[in-house]
């Protein structure tokens, strides 16, 4: 252990340092996929949209944290998000699409699947895998 972490303690991890250009590439080419899917505004888009941000978010995870499942990689990055209320909305959006895949007959509102989206581009954003 160097003496800078045993003055300051660890050191945070690099919020976008182990994301390439090529990942933040295809997380770009994704969410234009996933804004389409929204823009036609039925029930169906909406879950596929969400599905597949949670999808991109977890890509993301596993460039910048650890773990076998993707709560755990998220668990491990809380650390990675500048806000804690950015790290919890995500939290709270993968709730929402484990519910939609795994709860039969779970049909949330469309804004909260549309919240859900959102709550992941503000995370990705955050986490430097898509542009401001």
């Amino acid at each position: 252990m160097g003496i800078f972490s045993l003055l300051f303690g660890k050191p945070k991890r690099s919020r976008a340092g182990a994301l390439s250009g090529a990942d933040r590439e295809l997380i770009k080419r994704e969410w234009l996929e996933i804004a389409q899917l929204l823009k036609l505004g039925d029930p169906s888009g909406r879950k596929e949209a969400l599905i597949r941000a949670d999808k991109a978010l977890d890509l993301v995870l596993r460039r910048v944290s650890t773990g076998e499942t993707m709560g755990e990689r998220l668990k491990n990055a809380e650390k990675s998000f500048s806000d804690y209320a950015i790290y919890d909305q995500l939290w709270k959006a993968h709730k929402v699409r484990n519910a939609l895949v795994h709860e039969t007959g779970f049909e949330p509102p469309h804004y909260a699947l549309e919240n859900a989206v959102q709550q992941i581009r503000v995370g990705l954003k955050d986490i430097g895998a898509l542009r401001r």
